[in-house]
């Protein structure tokens, strides 16, 4: 699989690199959630997540590097020079430019409260996630993105109806159409596509129980 070159060479292997990512993480989730606990905060559980994705054997042996919080800058020198963003997680692919590469957002969902109810978080998952691909403030050439949600409580198929209900509150803002809704079996639950003038994109929505 080659990434070098022209967008029109890798443009091809974008998608398989995408659904690589996701079996990765699915891979090593149960030895990173085993080292947190329920109230770890998802900048450290995503942090962990990197370093053990990195040692997977199959992402260490591909032409690419997962980076964790990766400042987006803006490309030249005009006015007080700040950070579109940061990517959660990044696949960066070694080309001339670093401006290809694979953007993942994470957040946590249904946050027990202590009690005995929780917090669904679906609301900012959407609208400080998901909408961060559909401003094309990441991924902005790319086709395809990544939303993981770290369902604190376990409770993956509430969190799943949740983001659905909040996908279709906000369709408008977020580009999206009924028909660009899909939902699927765990964790894999949903995809969506959204329209933007730099181009179409399809965000995977990989939603994985912490219990």
């Amino acid at each position: 699989m080659s990434i070098f070159g022209k967008s029109r060479l890798w443009a091809s292997s974008f998608e398989d690199v995408h659904t690589l990512l996701i079996d990765a993480i699915l891979r090593v989730w149960p030895s990173c959630r085993a080292t947190c606990l329920a109230t770890t905060l998802e900048d450290e559980m995503t942090r962990k997540l990197v370093i053990l994705i990195r040692k997977d054997d199959k992402i260490r042996s591909s032409p690419f590097f997962v980076e964790s919080q990766l400042e987006l800058l803006p490309p030249d020198l005009k006015g007080d020079v700040t950070a579109k963003g940061y990517l959660d997680i990044a696949v960066l692919f070694f080309t001339a430019s670093r401006k290809v590469y694979l953007a993942c957002e994470c957040k946590r969902l249904n946050i027990p409260d202590g009690c005995g109810g929780r917090r669904s978080l679906a609301t900012e998952y959407v609208l400080q996630g998901m909408m961060r691909f559909v401003r094309a403030q990441y991924a902005k050439t790319f086709p395809v993105g990544t939303m993981i949600g770290y369902v604190m409580d376990g409770d993956t198929p509430n969190a799943t109806s949740a983001v659905v209900s909040q996908v279709r509150r906000y369709n408008r803002r977020l580009r999206c159409r009924v028909r660009d809704v899909r939902t699927g079996a765990p964790p894999v639950a949903l995809t969506t596509t959204h329209r933007r003038q730099s181009g179409d994109i399809q965000l995977t929505h990989l939603l994985i129980p912490f219990p």
